[in-house]
């Protein structure tokens, strides 16, 4: 079939063990090298006569059924390809590698390069002298919003930024889709696209629910999420605008004010804080927020964040905040500081969550806590002295911890922990108690009573009220579950009105 050779053939391209071949050639090539050439005596059925009658000799050839065909079998080129999809119908091939590893997502903005052609139509093998069905050399586009058929898109999320792939779709269903930009043929069985991200623009989801959008304008330094502030760090922002969507002036805007925030205190709206956590330094960002959201924008102000007063934003209108995380600085508690300076962290840390709890932020005084048990955990105490510092800082951490447990309705994390501290102090009163709480709302009264007994014996006259109001709750908590079953029970069998029966009448 070589033209070098007075024929007109050409080379095709396929995927072994996906693309339909001859039993014969499928063998021998899996034990070819690139650029080799083989003859090959191949049996009926393994050529023509296969039994499947999927292939058929050239036009004006006839064979006798048991003929004996003689192959020139050339291997002229051989990838490795990687899998798209768990079904093994997409796999991938790349060209150019791009930058860095964040690939699009839902809602992101792209703009692509593609090129599709048929390789397999009706059954035959698609010359290479048949024009692509699709040659754009840039679109722009909207990730999740069906302008590519769902098996494009999924190869397109694959892609990181500049990177050029070729893609081969097998199997009708997945290379037949077709939408108003890509009209494969319609009986089309395998399609290769060869597709390139020219650019992208990052806009998430922030709650899950589409209510609030971050949308990227300037890209910054480094990628989701290993260069963000994820956990807990000192934060360098600019406030440029707070406005209402649809409203050119805005309510507020600051932009040559650097501002310095501790997150994970409480300083930043909640939702503002969690947007500030995903984006990278050098980023600017437009953050929407739907009328759902109204609480956010009802701020009531810090020396961090402008106050926003309720009624300054109509209750059916958007806001959007242009911010930009200038840069910021992780908490230094790990490996390079010394034993005391992990205490005094620890210490810091614990006040800063013990003044959230006393605001009624008991999630992010629990992650303070949280937050200090992990570096007391790191803590190596080489002496006597450095021990019992480490045991006297982390027993009011685990107190507190469990204290907020307890406030979130996390009982049995509270349990877990309050159990760690009394294993090494078995006659704290404190966690005796919490214990008991914890028990005593997760109905397990005689484990509350229990705690609430050795609190008794333990705490002698100091801890008499607080034992005394203890049994108090848990004579009425009984009580009250006593009342309820009682209720249950009597709907459950709640006696039904039977008419009388006739009277049978003697004769």
């Amino acid at each position: 079939s070589r033209k070098s050779e007075g024929f007109n053939g050409a080379p095709f391209r396929a995927i072994v063990g996906k693309t339909p071949m001859m039993k014969a050639w499928e063998a021998v090539v899996a034990h070819m090298r690139r650029g080799e050439r083989r003859l090959v005596q191949v049996a009926p059925e393994y050529h023509y006569f296969d039994g499947t009658g999927r292939f058929s000799p050239p036009d004006g050839v006839r064979l006798a059924p048991n003929a004996v065909v003689e192959f020139d079998l050339q291997l002229v080129d051989v990838q490795a390809v990687l899998p798209v999809d768990g079904t093994g119908n997409i796999l991938k091939q790349v060209l150019h590698d791009g930058e860095g590893w964040e690939s699009p997502a839902s809602l992101f903005q792209v703009e692509l390069a593609i090129r599709g052609e048929a390789v397999l139509r009706a059954g035959k093998l698609v010359e290479e002298t048949e024009e692509p069905f699709m040659d754009v050399p840039a679109v722009a586009l909207t990730m999740g919003s069906g302008t590519l058929p769902a098996p494009l898109e999924e190869c397109v999320r694959s892609l990181v930024l500049r990177e050029r792939s070729r893609f081969f779709l097998m199997g009708g269903a997945t290379a037949a889709q077709r939408t108003e930009l890509c009209t494969p043929p319609h009986d089309i069985e395998e399609a290769v696209y060869e597709v390139e991200l020219l650019g992208m623009t990052h806009i998430r989801d922030v709650m899950g629910d589409g209510e609030v959008t971050k949308r990227r304008l300037v890209q910054g330094k480094g990628q989701f999420p290993v260069d963000c502030p994820v956990h807990d760090a000192l934060v360098r922002l600019r406030i440029h605008s707070i406005r209402i969507e649809g409203v050119e002036d805005p309510i507020f805007a600051e932009p040559d004010v650097l501002r310095e925030v501790h997150t994970g205190q409480a300083k930043l709206p909640e939702l503002l804080e969690t947007c500030v956590r995903i984006m990278v330094p050098g980023e600017r960002s437009l953050l929407c927020i739907s009328p759902k959201h109204a609480p956010l924008v009802a701020w009531h102000g810090s020396e961090h964040f402008p106050a926003i007063p309720e009624g300054s934003v109509p209750s059916d209108a958007a806001v959007i905040f242009d911010l930009e995380l200038e840069s910021f600085e992780r908490y230094k508690y790990m490996s390079k500081q010394s034993f005391q300076e992990r205490v005094d962290e620890c210490r810091q840390q614990r006040e800063m969550g013990n003044a959230l709890f006393r605001h009624g932020k008991f999630e992010l005084a629990r992650d303070k806590y949280k937050l200090c048990l992990g570096i007391l955990d790191e803590c190596r105490p080489d002496t006597d002295e450095e021990w019992a510092l480490n045991d006297a800082v982390k027993i009011p951490v685990l107190l507190n911890y469990g204290a907020a447990c307890n406030k979130l309705g996390q009982h049995r994390e509270a349990i877990k922990y309050l159990d760690k501290l009394l294993r090494f102090d078995g006659y704290n009163v404190k966690a005796l108690y919490r214990r008991g709480c914890a028990h005593l709302a997760l109905d397990e009264f005689k484990a509350a009573e229990e705690n609430f007994l050795a609190m008794r014996d333990f705490g002698g006259k100091e801890y008499s009220i607080d034992a005394t109001s203890a049994f108090d709750m848990l004579s009425r908590a009984r009580e009250d579950k006593r009342r309820r079953e009682a209720k249950d029970y009597g709907e459950m069998f709640e006696k039904k009105i039977i008419p009388d029966r006739p009277q049978r009448q003697e004769n």
